[in-house]
């Protein structure tokens, strides 16, 4: 969910002590998000740790990297649309996926989403203002810490706010054209709610930057907001919302 990676090889490596080597303790891993986009050629968490021969079970879905389901095919496609069993467009498109994957097609892609992760993660805590935000908890990027110590870096990263707020910095976002979406409960467990940034490989570091910047503009206006002591109204985009959803008798999103 936030983009961190499990400590898949000690988890297995305990696993063989506590078991004593009998085997009774077996692994099923769901590379979701992993497939296509981590290990070599894409091939998942699993192969880019080596650990091929100690997992019992690796489940690998196509609704992200590879697109072969999800909402743009329910949404256009018929034959997926009114089908009971894998379809053959939905084969098909699985098949498609695996043979750019095997032929190395992807890793220039690959190699772009690492980048733009680095780019995202220097752009943020380089920031004059992240030692003091992130103190005060304003603003938390929690993949931020030691991520240049890492082998790789994922795709997905959390970015969150005093729980409060975290509707304020979404309705910021997309007012200024990024689609950062909102994870809240029952999702994640209640009062942790946070915002979720997925880097595609088309994405430019531009953008990743402006996106950097837009958060960093929205927590300058907080600051500017809660100089007084307490933050006692809503920010600018917030504000526009909120007076949109009273006009529609709508309520919810945070609003007051």
């Amino acid at each position: 969910m936030d983009g961190d990676v499990c400590p898949l090889k000690e988890l297995v490596d305990v696993a063989k002590e506590v078991s004593h080597g009998r085997g009774n303790i077996q692994f099923v891993v769901d590379e979701a998000h992993s497939i296509g986009v981590i290990g070599q050629d894409g091939a998942g968490l699993v192969c880019e740790l080596d650990l091929q021969e100690e997992i019992a079970v690796v489940m690998h879905s196509f609704g992200k990297a590879l697109g072969a389901t999800g909402d743009a095919m329910i949404n256009f496609g018929g034959s997926v649309i009114y089908s009971t069993s894998p379809s053959f467009p939905f084969v098909a498109a699985i098949k498609s996926g695996y043979a750019l994957l095997a032929g190395g097609h992807t890793r220039q892609a690959q190699e772009k989403i690492q980048d733009l992760a680095a780019v995202f993660f220097e752009s943020v805590t380089l920031h004059p203002l992240w030692p003091v935000v992130s103190k005060k908890g304003l603003l938390s990027v929690p993949l931020a810490h030691g991520w240049e110590d890492r082998a790789f870096l994922t795709h997905i990263i959390t970015v969150s706010t005093h729980q409060s707020y975290v509707y304020w910095l979404y309705f910021h976002l997309l007012y200024k054209s990024f689609s950062v979406f909102p994870i809240e409960y029952p999702v994640v467990p209640l009062g942790q709610g946070r915002l979720r940034v997925t880097l595609h490989a088309s994405n430019t570091e531009e953008q990743v930057k402006s996106l950097v910047g837009a958060i960093y503009a929205w927590v300058e206006e907080m600051l500017e907001l809660g100089k007084g002591g307490t933050v006692k109204t809503a920010s600018e985009a917030a504000k526009q919302v909120y007076s949109w959803m009273a006009q529609e008798g709508l309520t919810g999103f945070g609003m007051p």
